[in-house]
């Protein structure tokens, strides 16, 4: 009769750490701000970025400071990414309006990643990188932060 007690106790005492760990995977409270977003797709294109021992085509790169305002954004074209700038140099292309208003927030009660008006919800954490699975289009969203 004790051994199928402990047996029970020992179940859901793992069940609880299981638990425990895989939120710990998808929580934001370690995350203070996005510094970089990726957008891939698993098709090929001349500026390639390498993911979990995989080539993917990388359609934006996006840097962010530590407010959530865009401050250097790549749009792939053929022959690679041509960048625009919040604060071009000479010969740097000047950032959008849009751009320049977009914001991503991070929602740390509510685990969530603000865009704007858009919410990402589902996604997990790894290697310092917040990662959402592949949307209808494909595309796949990759996070860095500090």
């Amino acid at each position: 009769m004790k051994s199928i007690k402990f047996l029970k106790i020992s179940k859901l005492f793992l069940f609880v750490i299981f638990l425990s760990c895989s939120k710990e995977n998808h929580s934001l409270k370690g995350v203070s701000y996005i510094t970089n977003k990726k957008i891939i797709l698993s098709a090929t294109s001349a500026e390639m970025y390498n993911f979990a021992d995989n080539s993917y085509a990388l359609e934006k790169d996006i840097y962010f400071d530590k407010n959530g305002c865009i401050i250097k954004f790549g749009r792939s074209l053929g022959e690679g990414l041509l960048y625009f700038y919040k604060h071009p140099k000479e010969s740097q292309l000047r950032l959008d309006n849009d751009k320049i208003l977009f914001r991503i927030k991070i929602d740390r009660i509510r685990n969530i990643i603000i865009e704007n008006k858009d919410t990402i919800k589902d996604f997990v954490i790894k290697e310092n990188k917040i990662i959402t699975p592949k949307d209808k289009n494909g595309r796949i969203f990759i996070y860095t932060f500090k």
